[in-house]
This record gives C-alpha cells, structure tokens and sequence, in this order.
C-alpha cells in the first residue's frame, strides 16, 4: 500500500527565493560598515609599513654602525639607505596610500630621518656633511631634504566620524609608536591623546 502522507524534501522555489531577498536586504545594509572596515585596515596597514620603515632605519644604523636615512614619499611609500645614494638603498616599502586617504607630517614639509650610529635621530641637517635621497629611480638625486619628522598622520580626504586617523610618532632617541587618534574622546591605551613622546 502506497503512503499518501509522504512530503517531498527539499526547498520550494518561494522558500528559496524568501532566503536570497533576506540575505540581499542584509548584504546591502551591511556593505557601508564593511567598506568602511577595509578602508580602515588600509590606512593601519600603511601606518605600520611605515613604522616598520623607521625602525628598520634605526636597526640598520645600529647594526652595521653607518649612519642610516628613512625617506618617505607622499604616497607613502618609503626607503631606508645608506648614506646619501640610490644605490645604497637597503630597504623600500611599496605600501601606498589610494585616493581616498592623505598623509601629513610634522613638521610640515618633512621628509627625511637621519640616524647616526647609535641609532640617534640626527637633527641638524644643514651642518650634516651626507644628504639623503629622494626614492623615485627616475628622478636625480635631492638635497637632504627636510626634517627630521616627528609625527606622521594617515587620514582620510574627507572626513569620516567613524574612520578614525592613524598616528606614528616617533621620538627624538628614535622611538617609534602607531596609535589611533579617535575622533570621540575615550581613555582607551592606544589612544593618542594618552602617549607622550
């Protein structure tokens, strides 16, 4: 005898349906927070390339005992040479910047960081006798730039109230620290408002 009550398992095609206009209303209500966490990922990513950048400069004096240059571009990319040639160069990062974010430096105009060879931050650039490099391999050779730089900001072009910027402030004994600058006061520890250099 044949079960007239059995169901056939499986979807139907409405049910189906429900579930991708669910999940559609979900994904389009979610896509606005999820690019701004991207974005968000970016700009700490190239804050941490360039940190990197810096304290490998300060490592590369110390080591090998030569004075080291840290050179950043607008865009954010980064060498670390020795002494004032393109062909010393030791290290570069590649970790650009895209067009919605900007870099500022202070001081403004800053470019260079020299170390000498205990890994001190060399100030007076006008007295140096070696002068630093600029990193792009077509153009020549530049004076030995401006600096040294104190802090570095990634940030947005336009402003953001949930994207907050990102810090690398660097010490005069070449201490290197990233921090967020929250654009909401809070006390938390990576609070740039809280780290004194």
């Amino acid at each position: 005898m044949v079960n007239v009550l059995t169901k056939n398992k499986g979807f139907t095609i409405i049910e189906f349906m429900v579930v991708i206009a669910v999940l559609s209303v979900a994904m389009v209500l979610t896509l606005p927070d999820f690019s701004k966490w991207i974005l968000s990922t970016k700009m700490k990513n190239v804050a941490e390339s360039i940190a990197l950048g810096v304290k490998q400069a300060k490592g590369n004096a110390i080591r090998n005992n030569w004075t080291a240059y840290f050179y950043l571009n607008e865009d954010g990319s980064w060498i670390v040479s020795k002494n004032s040639g393109k062909m010393d160069t030791v290290r570069g990062g590649m970790m650009k910047i895209n067009n919605k974010m900007k870099i500022s430096v202070n001081p403004s105009g800053a470019n260079t960081i020299i170390f000498d060879h205990m890994g001190l931050i060399i100030s007076d650039f006008k007295n140096s006798p070696n002068k630093s490099t600029v990193v792009e391999p077509s153009e020549a050779l530049a004076d030995y730039g401006i600096g040294p730089i104190s802090e570095i900001t990634i940030s947005l072009i336009d402003d953001d109230e949930a994207i907050n910027d990102i810090k690398i402030k660097i010490g005069e004994g070449g201490s290197v620290i990233t921090c967020i600058d929250f654009k909401i006061d809070n006390n938390l520890p990576n609070n740039c408002k809280n780290i004194e250099m």
